[in-house]
């Protein structure tokens, strides 16, 4: 360790430290990622998972600039896998809704509709965030041949359409953990002499 320019420090899950030649583990890390390996993506010793968070640390003490970070291109990797699970998402959750309301008997529980219906705001308020012309895209699709659901997806269009006003100011970035993807939604800081 006395011959590393960077020593990386990292606290395992039971408490032991241990050191890594910064250069080396990022390479390691890069070889990894760059291959789309990610379940492979552990931590030499013991084994845990690495995220993405850890990642960045390890760059940023490296100083890599930000267009050549294994970070920012697997940002972008996540952004196409997340943003295709939520267009299959929505799909599923509208078709979903549109059965339940065509089916109309008395065994369709109007908590489950609803249910469906605030996790369908929910996935299109991710994608909002993600992809603007999508979200425009699939939210001025909400319509229907059949009057109930049209006039349901019309009203979900129009929660839709309050909510992401609320969200004008934010951006979502995808953290991992090993293969598990978090989104995590954050405000800007806008200075004040901007608005």
């Amino acid at each position: 360790m006395n011959d590393c320019k960077n020593v990386f420090k990292k606290v395992s899950s039971n408490g032991f430290v241990r050191g890594y030649c910064a250069t080396t583990l990022y390479n390691y890390f890069k070889t990894i990622l760059d291959n789309d390996d990610v379940e492979k993506l552990r931590w030499p010793v013991c084994r845990e998972d690495v995220s993405s968070v850890e990642v960045k640390r390890l760059e940023k003490l490296l100083e890599i600039p930000f267009t050549r970070r294994v970070s920012t291109s697997k940002a972008i990797y996540w952004k196409a896998v997340f943003l295709e699970t939520l267009i299959i998402s929505i799909d599923e959750m509208l078709l979903e809704i549109k059965n339940d309301i065509i089916r109309d008997d008395d065994t369709t529980d109007i908590s489950e509709i609803a249910e469906i219906t605030s996790n369908v705001t929910a996935t299109f308020l991710y994608l909002y965030l993600l992809n603007k012309a999508m979200y425009r895209h699939r939210k001025n699709a909400l319509c229907d041949t059949t009057p109930e659901v049209h006039r349901v997806f019309t009203e979900i269009k129009h929660l839709v359409e309050e909510m992401t006003t609320l969200f004008c100011e934010h951006d979502l970035i995808l953290a991992w953990c090993g293969t598990q993807v978090v989104p995590v939604l954050f405000k800007y800081d806008i200075p004040a002499n901007l608005i």
